[in-house]
């Protein structure tokens, strides 16, 4: 048991959850606690550290490797408060700690993963694990694994350089995140007239009349540069040159030379990554950052990307024509641009499948969508979510939820927070980094009794005014269901070891849990039962799931050639030996240029503010989502092929193999557990109504 020092008694973040709810003390909790509670709590890893490495018996699995997984726990109890609020929470003096916090944290890392004499007792049962069943001799080459990534193996020298590195990334992308969330604070259209306000619903004027208010614009409409409010502006407003100018202003974003710039930082983060690869063997980043993922190696990844290109180019060059006669249609001659697409994309649905958001929306609530997702993971596995009034959480945005089996015995606990916080002019009230993302307060597992896991879910939903339901658009729907399935993934996770628990594993497996259960959103007994006007009570009209349905593939070239834009830019970007020295929109331009990037295309994300790839964990690795969705299609499958979205016996082995096994074998093992034999990739093409190029 940990023996707190009395000048640190008071700090709630190194109490025990279970006096305060099961959950961080946030009441009490105050910035100045983070640095004494996080030295305390890194010290307190070495020490234990230390006691393994001062045993004279020779290493074994249960006085190394077990002993190994028993460390670090209030490391892990205080960190994820940390980083979680770090996210949700950030401001000035949030940030301030960030800086100078994450880089302590990355050299204890280093300190704890260089050790010369744990490396060798670890090496030591790495020898010998051909003696041991296979769970753990998979934790044992995982934990042998993250030694040798770390520079175990190196001299002295290089184990300080890989050290100072590793801090020095660690310091950037704190650097990078800041720059993304304080880039966006300032409204980029502030409108007041009728003219200027053309096309847009009561529901987007009412957000943007909240937004204007927070940002110090009382009385006007004020838009900021964030994909929410970009998406939507595209989406409605008529206005083609106020379109053009979010656009770019959301396309340009830390990619403008002001004190948000994000060049010179991504610049010396591909200069390390790539003298990080060379000291550990590797001829380029990516081949370092492929190694353990299901793609395996930088080929692979491009091969898969190239069979997802050239369909995709198909079905966008049909959807452009199609874009175009409709704006040629209402008096537009121009080449179609990218600040076109959403919004005749939008006439052309209206049109032709006379899907109107207006008479979807009200079907959208974010409480209606929220409860959905409950409702298909009861319908899938009994389990159940009861909220919990009153709960004292960081922020009443938030909520909290407990979430049980169908006997009612407790699996964990979830933490629902949905509202975008754009904080303020000054930089002082917690605004939210952009996006939406999972995130695990305590990662569950059984080991000496183990622990439950507390998962939460972030997304940036524009909150509607006092009073009014927030109405969500399909998309946002689709994201809060996305992120649900990797909530459900920490939730149901039950493995011993903590190494090899929850969402831990190879990226492009991790998204195939959120990818496969973000399609129940659409199945007929959600639609149906589930999503129902937020007025009146009334389930969602057979003719309007017809032409949802109808609708359903509409775009979607589109919208996979602008992922696919910047999953190939990644990819080409961590292929070069050192891309620090690259010009960066002449690097996409060309890259793209070579892919054959169709007329209007764009991508996604463009390098200055591409978190996934700088700091995010997805470095060369963006095509993961690709890769996931060559699982999660032909995993729904098995849906499909029984004609029951809710098939239980199909959904109790997703469950068993799929959501439960963590890392605790090999993915594709998992995946082949589940769906019986190897995934093929033509349930990718057919869910989105591809055909061949």
């Amino acid at each position: 048991m940990t023996v707190i020092p009395d000048e640190l008694k008071d700090n709630p973040l190194l109490h025990d959850w279970r006096l305060t709810g099961g959950l961080p003390n946030y009441a009490a909790l105050k910035p100045e606690h983070f640095e004494p509670a996080l030295r305390f709590a890194m010290a307190t890893e070495r020490a234990e550290i230390k006691a393994i490495t001062a045993q004279k018996e020779k290493p074994t699995f249960e006085n190394t490797i077990l002993a190994f997984e028993r460390t670090g726990d209030l490391l892990d109890q205080v960190g994820s408060v940390f980083n979680s609020l770090a996210g949700v929470m950030s401001n000035k003096v949030m940030q301030k700690l960030e800086k100078k916090l994450h880089p302590l944290l990355s050299r204890h890392s280093s300190w704890v993963f260089q050790n010369t004499a744990l490396f060798k007792r670890v090496d030591k049962v790495f020898s010998q694990r051909a003696e041991l069943d296979a769970v753990k001799r998979r934790l044992v080459e995982t934990i042998h694994k993250s030694f040798v990534d770390s520079g175990a193996q190196l001299s002295p020298a290089d184990k300080k350089r890989l050290a100072d590195i590793q801090a020095e990334e660690a310091a950037l992308g704190t650097k990078f995140d800041t720059n993304r969330t304080n880039q966006v604070a300032k409204p980029v259209l502030v409108l007041s007239t009728e003219a200027e306000l053309a096309g847009l619903p009561q529901f987007l004027r009412d957000s943007a009349k909240e937004t204007a208010r927070a940002t110090g614009h009382k009385g006007k409409y004020a838009f900021l540069c964030t994909g929410t409010d970009t998406n939507a502006f595209l989406t409605y407003s008529s206005r083609r040159d106020l379109r053009e100018q979010l656009f770019i202003a959301h396309a340009s974003r830390n990619d403008r030379g002001d004190e948000f710039d994000n060049k010179a930082t991504c610049a010396k983060l591909l200069a390390l990554a790539a003298e990080s690869a060379r000291m550990l063997g590797y001829s380029n980043p990516a081949q370092m950052y492929l190694k353990d993922n299901m793609i395996k190696n930088p080929e692979n990844a491009e091969a898969l990307l190239h069979q997802s290109w050239d369909r995709t180019v198909v079905a966008y060059n049909n959807e452009r024509k199609i874009l175009h006669e409709a704006a040629a249609a209402e008096g537009m001659n121009e080449p179609l641009q990218p600040w076109d697409w959403k919004y005749y994309a939008q006439q052309v649905r209206e049109k032709h499948y006379k899907l109107d958001d207006a008479e979807l929306k009200p079907y959208l609530s974010l409480d209606n969508v929220r409860d959905a997702a409950f409702a298909a993971a009861n319908k899938l596995w009994g389990i159940t979510f009861r909220k919990v009034e009153g709960a004292r959480l960081y922020h009443p945005d938030a909520e909290l939820f407990e979430v049980c089996e169908a006997d009612g015995t407790p699996i964990g606990k979830f933490i629902g927070d949905y509202f975008a916080r754009a904080g303020d002019r000054k930089n002082i009230a917690p605004a939210k980094q952009q996006g939406a993302w999972m995130g695990e307060l305590r990662t569950q597992y059984s080991l000496d009794g183990g622990q439950q896991p507390i998962v939460y879910n972030v997304c940036n939903i524009s909150k509607a005014s006092e009073g009014q339901p927030t109405l969500l658009s399909l998309e946002e729907a689709q994201t809060l269901f996305h992120e649900m399935g990797h909530g459900l993934h920490g939730l149901l996770s039950k493995v011993e070891y903590p190494t090899l628990a929850g969402c831990n594993g190879p990226m492009d497996y991790v998204e195939l849990p959120s990818q496969i259960f973000e399609k129940f959103l659409l199945s007929n007994d959600i639609l149906r039962q589930h999503l129902r006007h937020f007025e009146t009570g009334a389930p969602m009209p057979a003719a309007l799931i017809e032409k949802l349905k109808a609708s359903e593939n509409f775009c979607r070239g589109h919208d996979t050639m602008e992922y696919l834009a910047s999953a190939v830019v990644d990819l080409a970007l961590y292929r070069l030996p050192d891309a620090s020295g690259v010009d960066f929109t002449k690097f996409e331009q060309d890259t793209l240029k070579q892919w054959g990037l169709p007329e209007g295309g764009y991508m996604r994300h463009r390098l200055a503010h591409f978190s996934h790839i700088f700091g995010g964990g997805y470095p060369a690795s963006y095509h993961s989502y690709e890769q996931a969705a060559v699982l999660d299609t032909d995993g729904y499958a098995a849906f499909e092929e029984k004609g029951d979205s809710f098939h239980q016996p199909t959904a109790a082995r997703l469950r068993r193999e799929v959501y439960a096994s963590g890392a605790s074998r090999d993915p594709l093992e998992s995946y082949i557990a589940f769906r019986g034999r190897a995934p093929q990739m033509d349930a990718l093409f057919k869910s989105r109504g591809f055909t061949p190029a």
